[in-house]
């Protein structure tokens, strides 16, 4: 979206600071643009990948799934540049409504690959699609005051077109959106997911989605991306990674979802597979005492046996917001 600022008479619209009906539509139409070159792109590529894949001996849908992801996390390591980014930009020239129809022709050619699943009320119809963005809490800060809520008073931020557009581009038994992020405020989503063009789309609130409730379930977890490691250091694990982070830990609405991470064992483990699985325990320990301020010393035994750690072993870490646990 940083494109945005820089389409035609959006900084002359984004200058208007109260409600000025004629402004508010440009902003959200331009905003509406920019996400459905994000969209159409993705779609573009996907349906490229799976020609390619069966040109070159078939369509391996667990395969081919992971390497769909590769590609969208990692487009540089894995293209060489960011394919997804030149084919929006090569595209931005296109009218919102032939991106609509672009998109809706796209998704028709990916209906053959889609298997039939049950529907909740006893009908087949074919598995939906699965949109997920990341870090999604800077979207409700993000460009706040250039979007404005059904009431022309509320000023709201970039999650609002991001919402509408998404979730009505397709219906929500042909796509279903994903919102992930950490320390996402909950009630900045209520009240931003409050105007009621947003509401035609029910949700509810689930929460502690992803805990780890007991030791045997983060233990398969890590041995999963860690086998090597030992009990000494899986024990360890369960008493400095286990707890909630956030309050928040993930909500879920019914059509669409937001899902606020477990981050600690998860980035825990990143740190570890960055290093070459090297000193998992001085790792364990550097990076509690990034986050905290403390030392840890149940480990001392272990870690003194472990080679030292290089710089670009040692994370540079945010530190933990301990006072979000109190709200």
């Amino acid at each position: 979206m940083e494109s945005l600022d820089h389409s035609l008479d959006y900084d002359r619209a984004k200058s208007i600071e109260s409600y000025n009906e004629a402004a508010a539509s440009h902003m959200h139409e331009k905003a509406r643009n920019r996400l459905l070159l994000f969209l159409l792109a993705r779609f573009l590529l996907l349906n490229l990948l799976i020609e390619e894949a069966h040109k070159c001996g078939g369509l391996h849908p667990g395969n081919h799934r992971l390497l769909w992801v590769l590609l969208q996390t990692q487009p540089i390591q894995m293209l060489g540049g960011d394919a997804f980014r030149d084919v929006a930009e090569a595209l931005q020239m296109a009218s919102t409504e032939d991106l609509k129809k672009e998109i809706r022709d796209e998704h028709v050619k990916l209906k053959p690959i889609l298997e039939f699943v049950e529907h909740p009320y006893g009908a087949r119809q074919r598995r939906p699609l699965y949109l997920f963005l990341d870090n999604i809490q800077l979207t409700t800060t993000l460009r706040m005051g250039q979007f404005w809520a059904d009431d022309k008073k509320t000023k709201q931020p970039l999650l609002r077109p991001i919402w509408l557009t998404m979730t009505t581009i397709f219906d929500s038994s042909e796509m279903r959106l994903i919102l992930s992020g950490t320390a996402v405020d909950s009630t900045s989503l209520e009240q931003i997911l409050g105007s009621s063009a947003l509401k035609l789309y029910p949700y509810k609130f689930w929460n502690d989605i992803g805990a780890f409730n007991d030791p045997d379930a983060q233990k398969q977890y890590v041995k999963r991306y860690l086998p090597m490691v030992g009990d000494d250091f899986l024990e360890r694990v369960w008493g400095w990674c286990r707890g909630r982070y956030f309050p928040e830990s993930s909500c879920r609405f019914d059509a669409y979802q937001f899902v606020v991470r477990y981050r600690s064992t998860a980035t825990l483990i990143t740190l570890i597979l960055k290093a070459g699985h090297r000193s998992p325990h001085k790792i364990l320990d550097n990076y509690v005492e990034r986050s905290t301020n403390f030392k840890p010393t149940d480990g001392t035994k272990w870690a003194a046996d472990e080679p030292e750690l290089r710089n670009s072993d040692i994370p540079i870490l945010m530190k933990w917001n301990f006072a979000r646990l109190s709200e």
